[in-house]
């Protein structure tokens, strides 16, 4: 698993308006990380605020 989020976060840094900040926040979910999920969200949908199921986690996790 942690060489997939790697690999997401290669992806982001080279390409930081994709849209991989979801899957990527969702891995981070799965994986107790929190902070870097909402980190992750954050900073995603400052580029995408249309993504409503980021919008939706991130308001998940802060509710938390």
């Amino acid at each position: 698993m942690r060489r997939k989020i790697e690999w997401y976060q290669e992806v982001l840094a080279l390409e930081p308006g994709s849209r991989i900040f979801f899957p990527l926040a969702k891995l981070f979910v799965e994986q107790g990380q929190l902070e870097d999920a909402v980190k992750t969200l954050r900073l995603g949908l400052d580029r995408h605020p249309d993504c409503l199921e980021a919008r939706l986690l991130l308001i998940q996790l802060l509710v938390r």
